[in-house]
């Protein structure tokens, strides 16, 4: 992530060394790309994460089960406009 600069990141809720939540903390703490637009994806449906995922510095999340092919295009220019 230092190396390169990204436009969008899709986060999953549970990645294998911690959740995406202490994630995306630190990636905005360490202001590593802060105009990164972050949407965050978790199979839990959570509307709790999903507060906590905005609260932090996340731009969207969705549910994976309401993740939609024919919607992703506008799910992504919403959140680079953002």
């Amino acid at each position: 992530m230092r190396e390169r600069s990204f436009d969008l990141l899709f986060l999953d809720y549970r990645l294998p060394d911690q959740d995406g939540l202490s994630f995306l903390a630190q990636f905005r703490q360490l202001q590593l790309q802060p105009k990164t637009a972050i949407i965050m994806v978790s199979a839990m449906g959570d509307e709790r994460l999903a507060v906590e995922a905005m609260r932090r510095g996340a731009m969207d999340y969705i549910p994976q089960d309401q993740l939609r092919l024919a919607d992703l295009g506008a799910l992504l220019r919403r959140a680079v406009e953002r």
